[in-house]
């Protein structure tokens, strides 16, 4: 690879090998773009902040 790819060349290689393996052992996988679209409404509320504190 020559660093010229807009991804992570490893990340990707392994989340396909982990979505893979996790459907035949019978396990729950979430897909990159389900993290992806689940996070987004969290970074926009926080993107103001200059720090987060954990209210739990």
């Amino acid at each position: 690879m020559n660093g010229k790819q807009d991804y992570d060349v490893l990340a990707f290689i392994y989340e396909y090998l982990i979505s893979n393996f996790a459907s035949n052992a019978g396990e729950f996988y979430t897909p990159h773009e389900v993290s992806l679209l689940m996070s987004e409404p969290v970074a926009n509320h926080l993107m103001d902040r200059t720090k987060i504190k954990n209210t739990i």
